[in-house]
């Protein structure tokens, strides 16, 4: 016997920024998986998605897209269907006719534009998500300095050690390091300020320890993600593009659990840091 559930979706034109989808969402009392940026400038319906829509909530609801691979040190987790929020797209082929794909339409082309290749198919006017009910979060601030490579190494090796735990509890975020500084923004649903500091104060203390004092880190509880997102992207200023030239690199869950210090040598040798997401 099977028991279907309604699902609340939203449709997004070409030419929607997330923060016209942010608004949008928060009005009708819903969350949508989205990305981030300076201001949410990024387009809502077009690359963020086609290359596979990876968001501080994937832990909790999964990629924008349904992904193909079992493990991302990214702090991915699975949970059923709910990493596929893509439920279609409409879009222009190469002979100028407009189709609708999703997984019974054309369903080929619907699983190449989320993360295949995305726009060589075509030019996609308008994309649908799904929706989720609004939710309480935590987010956990950590920050610091480096003064030798000795240091960097031990704090890096520390956090991918902790790596799979934060993710199996649903945490996400955004972190960067380098031999010189390590910072992270990690957020949960439904995580409450004294789960928050339970799961991050013995990291914060042994990063404390590490680096002499030079940590600093913090929780803060949001009623809502886009509280969160009002508090932290919501300005325009922000730089968005940089002049580097990035890669991306999958790694085995098993790698952050039998040699961190490993992962950690690793990302630490790649000239001008390494991010997490």
């Amino acid at each position: 016997m099977y028991c279907l559930r309604p699902i609340l979706a939203v449709t997004f034109g070409a030419g929607v920024q997330w923060h016209e989808g942010y608004d949008f969402a928060q009005k009708q009392g819903r969350f949508v998986v989205g990305g981030i940026s300076a201001g949410a400038s990024v387009g809502a319906a077009g690359g963020w998605v086609m290359g596979a829509g990876h968001s501080a909530f994937s832990p909790k609801f999964g990629l924008g897209t349904l992904p193909s691979f079992p493990y991302i040190l990214s702090m991915l987790r699975y949970h059923d269907l709910g990493v596929d929020n893509v439920l279609q797209f409409t879009i222009v082929l190469s002979d100028g006719s407009l189709i609708t794909t999703n997984s019974f339409q054309h369903p080929d082309l619907f699983w190449a534009l989320r993360g295949g290749g995305g726009g060589t198919y075509g030019i996609v006017t308008s994309t649908t998500y799904q929706t989720h009910p609004t939710f309480p979060l935590t987010t956990a601030l950590i920050t610091t300095n480096f003064t030798s490579p000795a240091i960097a190494q031990n704090v890096t090796a520390e956090f991918i050690r902790l790596h799979p735990n934060i993710s199996d509890a649903g945490w996400g975020g955004f972190i960067t390091l380098s031999n010189t500084s390590f910072s992270a923004i990690l957020l949960a649903p439904n995580i409450s300020g004294a789960d928050a500091n339970a799961t991050f104060l013995p990291f914060a203390q042994y990063v404390a320890e590490a680096t002499g004092g030079l940590a600093q880190s913090t929780t803060i509880p949001f009623n809502s993600f886009y509280e969160f997102y009002q508090a932290f992207y919501a300005n325009t200023d922000g730089q968005v593009g940089t002049q580097v030239e990035l890669a991306s690199r999958l790694l085995p869950r098993s790698l952050a659990e039998t040699d961190p210090a490993k992962a950690a040598k690793i990302m630490l040798s790649i000239d001008g840091g390494t991010s997490l997401k």
